[in-house]
């Protein structure tokens, strides 16, 4: 499993290991990547952030 980053300027999310690009929801839109990214929820209660698989 690669870690992704979010590039903020062009809005979208990066994976270095594949060069891989993903828009906002995940979706593959360039590079060698063949699906799109695992989803996961996330749930805001106040100043915490919870993040769990869907």
């Amino acid at each position: 499993e690669c870690t992704v980053q979010f590039d903020k300027s062009a809005r979208r999310i990066w994976c270095a290991c594949h060069n891989g690009f993903y828009d906002l929801e995940g979706r593959n839109v360039a590079g060698p990547p063949p699906r799109p990214l695992k989803p996961y929820l996330v749930q805001v209660s106040g100043d915490d952030i919870f993040v769990s698989r869907a």
